[in-house]
């Protein structure tokens, strides 16, 4: 994360935590604290942090730790892994090949993606240029990486401040 993208974050926590003492004097004087929170957070991107401090909104009464804000951030990041291997896993049982060795079926998949409703799924499958684009190796795999990229990017695409545990399990 970079300085102005926590500076953006601080300025969410101190409207949520008004009156905690390491807010007093506003966001100019935070200067030093900023820092050291980019500094231990920069392996975090900013759509994740700002889905972090949502979490810690409504759960803690007080303003986080560093650590407890990459707990929460880590959290984030295994809840979109989940939605990620959940929405595979529902693709992969309704494309269920009787024999290992069968190719996969591209009228299949394309059936299987018409069947979609709006959603996540859809818009991820949709960003990969269709359900074409699903089937790699001439046939013999689904994309699952292009999959989970896609599908991260469409979450991603949903208003930033908006994806609470409910949401997620689109």
């Amino acid at each position: 994360m970079t300085n102005k993208e926590m500076t953006e974050l601080f300025s969410v926590m101190l409207l949520a935590w008004p009156q905690a003492e390491m807010f007093k004097g506003g966001i100019t004087k935070l200067g030093p604290t900023i820092e050291l929170w980019t500094t231990c957070t920069r392996d975090i991107d900013f759509w994740t942090g700002q889905q972090a401090v949502v979490l810690l909104c409504k759960t803690s009464k007080f303003p986080p730790t560093i650590a407890e804000f990459r707990q929460q951030a880590e959290a984030v990041e295994t809840k979109i892994s989940g939605c990620i291997n959940g929405a595979w896993a529902g693709l992969r049982r309704s494309l269920r090949r009787s024999r290992r060795t069968e190719r996969i079926d591209a009228a299949r998949v394309r059936a299987w993606y018409e069947a979609l409703p709006p959603g996540l799924i859809r818009n991820a499958v949709d960003a990969m240029g269709g359900p074409d684009e699903l089937i790699i190796l001439d046939g013999e795999a689904l994309d699952y990486h292009g999959f989970a990229r896609a599908y991260r990017a469409a979450m991603r695409q949903k208003s930033a401040l908006a994806i609470g545990p409910r949401k997620l399990k689109q």
